[in-house]
């Protein structure tokens, strides 16, 4: 096993020294506490990448501990190991998911401790990485919007491009676009090349960018250019249809609300904020009464806000 941080809780000071030294002995960092409310308080200023906690524990049993785990913000998808005598596992075991977390008996064998603890890891960084992931169509969000989007979010990402153009990447760090590659162009033009694409798909990577900044200045004035630009790309969120034109001023509030309310629900997609998504187009509703596309986005949306709650 790589240097993982593990938590053990357990009452017994024999048996949590036997489970210590089977992680240490594996290469692991090991934290231990006595019982569910010691832990809390050391999860307060440690993040496990995986907790073993005994089922029948003096204080709070270890199913209650889980419960008042999954409410840390931070320590959300951390996998579990329940240790308990055969006699104490009960049905709740086969209400948790499956993926991220599994039951071993006391005595506790080594070997097979650190066998589930690999597969219990390797499950949450599949996990990790298909949620750090998501893909999308240039022809509903073209890459000059996007790259506006996830500046104003301050996001760290690959964006990889594949089209009639080729296939090429745009490198962002904290929000500014740092490197672009396309074939053998400088970034500079492969940025620029690439700004043009109409056509294709996108995949957004969030993940760590070591390349350095090479476009500086240049690359938000690349962007802004083609952001610009006749016949750029529309949002995924349609527009409000044309308005005849009204001679006072405050009749065009409701298209200039449904606008506004069209780049919230397009900011929140792209930041996997689906709770915030459909809030925003549940008011969007509101304004454009009537139009279908909107009620069916809303029951999509709505779909995959429930995949991450």
């Amino acid at each position: 096993m790589a240097a993982y941080v593990v938590m053990v809780i357990e009452h017994d000071p024999q048996l949590l020294q036997q489970i210590k030294n089977c992680f240490l002995t594996s290469g692991c960092k090991v934290v231990t506490a006595a019982d569910g409310n010691d832990a809390l308080g050391k999860l307060e200023i440690i993040e496990p990448d995986i907790i073993v906690c005994e089922v029948m524990a003096p204080t709070m049993d270890g199913y209650e501990f889980y419960q008042d785990v999954q409410g840390l913000p931070q320590m959300k998808g951390v996998p579990f190991i329940f240790l308990a005598e055969k006699g104490n596992m009960d049905e709740r075991l086969s209400e948790l998911p499956s993926e991220l977390s599994d039951h071993a008996r006391k005595p506790v064998d080594p070997r097979d401790l650190i066998l589930r603890a690999t597969r219990l890891l390797q499950s949450a960084a599949s996990r990790r990485s298909a949620e750090q992931v998501m893909q999308g169509d240039l022809s509903q969000l073209g890459l000059a919007e996007l790259l506006q989007t996830l500046s104003m979010n301050g996001k760290t990402c690959a964006v990889s491009l594949k089209g009639d153009g080729g296939q090429g990447t745009v490198y962002m760090r904290e929000g500014n676009v740092v490197f672009a590659i396309l074939g053998d162009m400088s970034p500079s033009n492969a940025l620029r090349d690439m700004l043009a694409w109409q056509q294709g798909a996108f995949q957004i990577d969030f993940r760590p960018v070591d390349h350095p900044n090479v476009l500086g200045d240049k690359a938000a004035a690349l962007i802004q250019e083609a952001a610009e630009a006749p016949g750029a790309t529309a949002s995924a969120v349609p527009d409000a249809p044309p308005q005849r034109k009204q001679k006072r001023a405050e009749k065009k509030r409701p298209t200039d609300v449904g606008k506004s309310l069209q780049e919230r629900i397009r900011d929140a997609i792209i930041t996997r904020n689906y709770k915030e998504a459909v809030v925003h187009l549940e008011s969007l509703i509101k304004v454009e009464p009537g139009k279908r596309e909107l009620q069916e986005a809303l029951l999509l949306l709505r779909k995959q806000r429930s995949k991450y709650l």
